[in-house]
């Protein structure tokens, strides 16, 4: 239910057309990443959506994802792309969650309980320095240790750290170290996956057979591709208040905006406590395709808007959508579109559509 009138809108329908058709195009199967809630949208709305169309494999970053998906019934793989404690080990082998081998010295610390039937992929560290095994040494002492443990070594990964870049270079540089690696190991790996969605708009890795994919799953690209995506996030309010103002007269905390002339500002429910930062001031949302600019500092639960005409209360204001796209939204606010995606926190409910019909909505502060 929708107390507030402000709401995420996410079309399955959308994200269902995104997966065929990068699929189609790259012909790898898709590890699909839900981290963060799924990029906003609803991590199990959307791995339940992916495994009715044939996805087998997600990623998140971490066991409370994971377990997020178990209890909410989803059975397909699962792999932890992040850190895992000792003491989850347990539960990742009775919950058949895959883990990513991100260190040796986190390997080492398993020495002492069973490892057999865990699934494991290893990651290596071909230049990214944040998590992997970088020399041969190491990756081998890892391997010598899984075995001994009766571990299930199902695959083989690494990061590409600039793969949004025109110039391939470190993405050729790094796929060469790791297809090195691989060939030392000669083992043979179930899954072998190095490109995130950069990467696989952009780069050809011949040799691997997976692909992770964030977000352009969510049909936004950070580089230009002739993959076809579509949107499947839209962010919507409503207004709640409209007033006739006279010039001179002043909008907001700290009177940062003085009305030039008599204006109509509307105010709508959402700000930073939403997510929707205090450097979206001057930008623009859009009544019936119509640019409204935000004025004033936005507030921790409202924004003002500058509105060409007296609206009803109620009316519709899109803040991300047709008019406006996560991508256009980043470059405006000089920020990633996964910030973008990632900022709309509990406070904003997601309304699920399909087939041009809602199906469900999420209120994460009400339905606990």
């Amino acid at each position: 239910m929708l107390y507030r009138d402000t709401w995420a809108q996410i079309n399955l329908d959308n994200l269902s057309y995104n997966y065929l058709s990068i699929k189609k195009t790259i012909n790898k199967e898709l590890f699909c990443v839900l981290k963060a809630n799924a990029y906003g949208h609803g991590d199990y709305q959307v791995a339940r959506t992916l495994q009715q169309i044939g996805c087998s494999y997600v990623a998140v970053s971490s066991v409370d994802e994971a377990m997020t998906l178990r209890r909410n019934g989803y059975t397909n793989n699962i792999l932890i792309l992040g850190y895992v404690k000792k003491e989850n080990i347990k539960l990742l082998i009775e919950e058949n969650i895959t883990m990513t081998v991100t260190s040796l010295l986190g390997l080492i610390e398993l020495n002492d309980i069973s490892l057999e039937g865990l699934k494991v992929h290893i990651k290596i560290d071909t230049g990214m320095n944040r998590f992997g095994l970088k020399n041969i040494q190491d990756i081998n002492s890892a391997f010598t240790l899984l075995k001994c443990k009766n571990a299930i070594i199902e695959g083989i990964f690494t990061h590409y750290h600039s793969a949004d870049s025109i110039d391939k270079t470190s993405c050729e540089r790094q796929c060469k170290w790791f297809y090195h690696i691989v060939d030392q190991l000669n083992y043979k790996f179930k899954w072998i996956h190095t490109c995130n969605s950069d990467a696989t708009l952009s780069f050809l890795d011949e040799r691997s057979n997976a692909v992770r994919v964030g977000l352009v799953l969510y049909g936004v690209k950070s580089i230009p591709s002739e993959i076809d995506v579509r949107p499947v996030l839209s962010l919507y309010s409503k207004i709640a208040c409209i007033k006739k103002v006279k010039a001179t007269e002043t909008i907001g905390y700290g009177a940062t905006y003085s009305c030039d002339e008599d204006e109509i500002i509307a105010t709508i429910p959402i700000g930073y406590g939403d997510g929707f930062i205090t450097t979206n001031k001057g930008r623009f949302v859009s009544i019936e395709g119509r640019a409204c600019q935000i004025v004033g500092k936005v507030c921790m639960d409202l924004c003002m808007i500058k509105v060409p005409e007296m609206y009803n209360i109620g009316t519709k204001v899109e803040i991300i959508g047709e008019f406006t796209s996560v991508e256009d939204m980043g470059r405006q606010l000089n920020v990633i579109p996964y910030e973008v995606l990632c900022l709309l926190n509990d406070r904003v409910p997601r309304v699920f559509m399909k087939n041009n019909q809602e199906i469900e909505v999420i209120n994460l502060r009400v339905d606990k």
